[in-house]
């Protein structure tokens, strides 16, 4: 009976991790937003990673398309996409501004924007339209999205 209840109880834990390797939730501690949205820069080809303390205004128009990406260190389709993204910032130069946002670092903005799953890719153009996609992207998908989106 005892061993009963420890495969219960094992396979109850097993599907929780399972359930939560990706819902955007964790306990790490919250950041304390010090710097503004002019601060936050990239340099051509790169990704700017949003620092703990760095503050993005998502209802701020930007001036070319911004991409970011919504991920975390403990979700493994977040590692997947992570180089794709990378690949994408140095094939799209200036063009592109490219963000990655930890969500257990800024989780005030995962939460503002109602992030649950990731990861989470959220296009803003420079006429103030928005356009999210979930899940895991390959590298053709995601560099056609972002031909539609500099075409749009």
């Amino acid at each position: 009976m005892k061993l009963h209840k420890l495969i219960i109880a094992t396979l109850a834990a097993g599907s929780l991790a399972v359930l939560a390797s990706c819902s955007g939730k964790s306990s790490q501690a919250e950041s304390t937003p010090a710097e503004t949205q002019e601060e936050v820069a990239t340099t051509e080809g790169t990704v700017h990673v949003l620092a703990q303390g760095e503050v993005f205004d998502v209802n701020e128009t930007p001036q070319c398309l911004t991409i970011i990406d919504f991920n975390a260190t403990w979700c493994g389709p977040c590692q997947a996409f992570g180089p794709i993204f990378e690949e994408a910032a140095k094939k799209y130069g200036n063009k592109v501004k490219f963000i990655s946002v930890d969500v257990d670092v800024h989780k005030d903005l995962a939460e503002s924007l109602q992030i649950n799953s990731i990861p989470a890719i959220l296009f803003m153009y420079p006429d103030g339209t928005k356009d999210m996609s979930v899940g895991l992207m390959d590298s053709d998908e995601f560099c056609g999205k972002i031909d539609s989106a500099l075409n749009k």
